[in-house]
């Protein structure tokens, strides 16, 4: 293989490294957008329950316990993995 291949080996490397970057940047920022939407409906939901605010917050973190995983999993998580 001789020293253009090689550059041309390496830049094709470098661009789908971008790509899969790119790709899990777009797939944090929707599980972002998703818990947050999530956490705003459950302090909604929480409001006129008569907790306190430390039992409303343990509720909320309760209840959007599932959307936090899913946000924090989006961080490690490639492109294809389950």
């Amino acid at each position: 293989m001789n020293f253009s291949d090689q550059m041309r080996q390496l830049a094709n490397a470098l661009e789908d490294a971008l790509t899969e970057l790119r790709q899990q940047s777009i797939n944090y920022a929707a599980a972002e957008r998703t818990y947050r939407r999530a956490r705003a409906e459950a302090w909604v939901t929480t409001a006129d329950t008569g907790m306190l605010a430390k039992q409303r917050e343990d509720q909320v973190n309760a209840d959007t316990a599932d959307e936090r995983y899913d946000r924090d999993r989006a961080l490690t998580t490639s492109v294809g993995e389950p």
